[in-house]
């Protein structure tokens, strides 16, 4: 029901671009992702941001500010708890990212499928980042991505997951900035309309992706 709800929106709204994207990834496509983690236990150098945010757990008026992000149509009335949103000086709602805990394992497999591991009693999982396009380029994600992590210690959680394509590397620098560190590596294949996943250590010439474009890491 919600894939037809989706497709109905974006028809409505002229997204057919994203449409056809889509429905091309699900035909035959084939990604790989950083998986990446943090370790609430070791301290990091406070990330800053040019526009001055606060998070604050989402409220039902937030999420019509996001209603551009297609990638994530759904999630929200499956109640997923906790959405967390960074909100500027004037209250207005930038950056929206969902913090789980692995009291929700059910609930993530639910929405995403396979396309996360089962948490450890011990891990949360962050993930689902969208940064409204006027508030991209200032810093925003990676700092209110540190603030989001953090609250994972209120449920006695120590790391925290998530996963980063590798061709987006604006991503990938804002999780590196974050306190992550890639530690798995994720394959998705998709052949007429069937997701496979899998999970595998980090490969030779993905470790030296991550090294080149995080260049300060070394």
């Amino acid at each position: 029901m919600d894939k037809l709800r989706l497709i109905y929106n974006l028809l409505r709204e002229g997204e057919f671009q994203f449409l056809i994207k889509g429905i091309a990834k699900r035909i035959k496509s084939s990604q790989r992702a950083f998986g990446m983690k943090r370790d609430l236990t070791i301290p990091i150098k406070p990330v800053r941001s040019l526009k001055k945010v606060r998070i604050e757990v989402a409220r039902p008026e937030h999420h019509s500010h996001f209603e551009m992000d297609h990638q994530n149509f759904g999630i929200v009335e499956r109640n997923i708890p906790y959405c967390y949103v960074a909100v500027t000086e004037d209250g207005v709602p930038c950056f929206r990212q969902w913090l789980i805990s692995s009291s929700q394992n059910d609930k993530i497999r639910d929405f995403w499928g396979d396309s996360y591991p089962v948490l450890a009693s011990n891990e949360a999982l962050i993930e689902n980042a969208f940064t409204l396009p006027k508030y991209r380029g200032f810093g925003v994600m990676p700092h209110a991505m540190d603030l989001v992590a953090k609250k994972a210690e209120e449920f006695n959680a120590r790391f925290v997951i998530t996963f980063s394509p590798e061709d987006n590397v604006n991503s990938i620098k804002a999780c590196y900035y974050a306190g992550f560190k890639p530690y798995i590596m994720r394959t998705e294949n998709w052949f007429l309309f069937r997701k496979k996943v899998t999970f595998s250590d980090l490969s030779t010439d993905m470790i030296e992706f991550y090294d080149k474009i995080t260049p300060s890491r070394k």
